[in-house]
């Protein structure tokens, strides 16, 4: 089931918004897994390296400008509001918001640059989440991207959209 999905993404800038930071972390050991200029592969990510992001990571494959998902972590799955693993991002989102879905993900991997972001998810009967987000380029051949890790860390809850206004509460 596809839902309406408000996006708002921007690249962070100077304060506003801050970058979560366990993102900063994990960027710091992507940049340390570069060989120069070469990007690290996916595979240089073990499961124990990556451990304290493992709940807040997806893996995603580039596959001929499509983006296939490969891996959520529970908190990613949460936030999506279930399991798109085996599904192109394309197909995850309503036609409406496609093009602004897939901005970052074809920055990082058409830049080979890491990148931040943030989103807002706004489902009925769902709180109005915010949350930061870091694209990862990865590639075998140290050349060509052919995996993005993503990096995923809410920030903000507020309300529940859609639902009734609530009645003021009686101060007598």
């Amino acid at each position: 089931m596809q839902e309406q999905l408000k996006r708002a993404d921007l690249a962070f800038a100077g304060a506003s918004p801050d970058r979560h930071p366990q993102l900063e972390r994990l960027l710091h050991l992507w940049e340390g897994l570069r060989h120069g200029s070469a990007l690290p592969a996916a595979n240089s990510f073990s499961a124990l390296l990556h451990k304290p992001w493992l709940a807040n990571l997806a893996t995603v494959a580039v596959m001929n400008r499509r983006f296939r998902v490969m891996s959520m972590g529970a908190a990613c799955v949460e936030i999506a509001g279930g399991s798109n693993v085996g599904r192109f991002v394309d197909e995850c989102v309503a036609s409406a918001d496609r093009e602004a879905a897939l901005q970052p993900y074809r920055a990082c991997a058409g830049e080979a640059v890491p990148l931040f972001s943030n989103a807002q998810y706004m489902r009925a009967g769902f709180a109005c989440l915010t949350v930061h987000r870091l694209y990862l380029p990865c590639a075998d051949d140290g050349r060509e991207v052919d995996t993005l890790l993503i990096g995923v860390y809410p920030v903000d809850s507020r309300g529940v959209f859609g639902a009734p206004a609530a009645k003021p509460m009686s101060l007598t």
